[in-house]
């Protein structure tokens, strides 16, 4: 679970800097970080409907909470709404 923070915080700074960069969204970088973060969060899913559905009430849940939320990460809460966004977008993307 350490291993799955500590790469899921690197992926966090990674994104976080190509999003104040403005970074296409379709960048071959953006795009392996994207496809890395999903890997990793993909470890925390059950495969196929079930799936599907957990992620989305984790995506609510951030969408509901995301002040909150933020409040227990090294990160503003702002950031990590801009980071969410970009994510969606650079998904769009592929």
């Amino acid at each position: 679970m350490e291993a799955a923070k500590s790469r899921w915080a690197e992926l966090v700074e990674q994104l976080l800097g190509h999003v104040r960069d403005n970074t296409p969204v379709d960048d071959p970088q953006v795009q392996d970080l994207v496809r890395r973060w999903d890997e990793l969060g993909a470890t925390f899913h059950a495969v196929g409907e079930q799936g599907e559905r957990t992620k989305a009430a984790a995506r609510r849940m951030w969408q509901d909470n995301s002040a909150e939320l933020g409040r227990s990460l090294p990160w503003p809460a702002d950031r990590m709404t801009a980071l969410v966004g970009y994510l969606e977008r650079a998904r769009q993307a592929r």
